[in-house]
């Protein structure tokens, strides 16, 4: 009736069925309806008892093939894994190229022997000169020793160590007033006051003629000493610009030839000595005699007195300890026994 065979054994309970239905189908027209859906089910779950059969039947061929499939597989890898022999590790060779480094550019340097101590004067041989590469050399580095002859070191310079020039200078920084005293000169200080220094305007730097005042024959004598005497400082301040507001100093250190040194010294402690200030570009002498002036002539009796004095004395010791008594006459210091001696004649 589906076109599905029925099993022989299905046979006699179908008839029977068959049969209930036709006791009833003339009972009742729905009866018929009935019928054909108690077959149809019946027919159903024969059908579905019968496909679900099969389909068990085709799932345990597939399960078999299965299982041989992956056995065939496991047996072929145990066989392939028994007769494959290790593989060899290949070693691969890295052959690494050195690079050489270009060689640095080196300059010649100075560099001090031994540590140099500050103020030291700078002489050739307290140097050797050292390649140093371009890269490390500063561009005021000390190259040779012409560019530092005749100075002095500001600060200390370690050994074997390049060093700036900026570290020398020209001047002694450990005596500023030493080192700007030129060979065959000397320093020499006096005491001034405000009249004496021009009111405080003879500072560091300027020019001035010196005037020594004192008794000479028992009159109050003037006398050039020296004439455009370099003011080093005064009151140990060397800058020449300092504040004008600043109190008079009472002191100054001058510059002077050695005998002039020593005229000054003696004046400076037989009288007083008076400076009178220069022009800073005035080079000429002061046009005043070498004479001795006294109060006569200020009041017009005489003339300058060109007669010798000795405007001092001095003792001082000889080569083998003797004293000898010096004298300054007219500005020029000489023994006194002498001079007496020549005056008798």
């Amino acid at each position: 009736m589906y076109g599905i065979e029925p099993a022989p054994s299905s046979v006699p309970y179908i008839n029977k069925e068959r049969e209930k239905v036709m006791k009833n189908y003339h009972a009742n027209n729905s009866a018929s309806q009935f019928l054909g859906g108690q077959l149809g089910a019946s027919s159903g779950s024969f059908s579905g008892n019968f496909a679900r059969g099969k389909r068990q039947k085709h799932r345990l061929i597939a399960q078999v093939l299965l299982a041989m499939v992956i056995g065939t597989c496991v047996a072929t890898a145990i066989f392939a894994l028994g007769n494959t022999k290790p593989q060899e590790k290949v070693v691969e060779k890295v052959i690494v190229e050195r690079t050489v480094a270009p060689k640095p550019v080196l300059k010649k340097v100075l560099v001090p022997i031994r540590t140099i101590e500050r103020g030291k004067l700078l002489k050739p041989d307290m140097f050797k000169t050292v390649e140093r590469p371009v890269t490390a050399v500063a561009q005021d580095t000390a190259t040779e020793f012409q560019l530092i002859a005749g100075k002095f070191a500001v600060n200390s310079i370690p050994a074997n160590r390049p060093f700036p020039t900026s570290w020398t200078s020209d001047k002694n920084p450990s005596n500023i007033i030493a080192s700007t005293i030129p060979k065959g000169f000397r320093a020499v200080a006096i005491n001034t006051n405000a009249t004496s220094s021009v009111e405080g305007w003879a500072r560091a730097g300027a020019h001035v003629d010196l005037h020594w005042i004192t008794q000479m024959g028992g009159e109050l004598s003037a006398k050039l000493l020296v004439e455009n005497v370099k003011i080093l400082s005064a009151e140990r301040q060397v800058d020449p610009n300092s504040d004008p507001a600043a109190p008079i100093p009472t002191t100054v250190t001058l510059m002077a030839t050695g005998a002039d040194a020593q005229k000054i010294s003696l004046a400076a402690n037989s009288g007083q000595i008076v400076m009178h200030l220069r022009g800073f570009e005035d080079e000429t002498t002061s046009g005043a005699p070498l004479g001795v002036l006294t109060r006569k002539n200020l009041s017009g009796e005489n003339n300058y007195d060109n007669r010798t004095v000795i405007e001092g004395t001095v003792i001082v010791t000889g080569r083998h300890g003797e004293k000898i008594e010096m004298a300054l006459i007219n500005g020029k210091l000489q023994r006194k026994d002498r001079f007496v001696e020549i005056n008798k004649k």
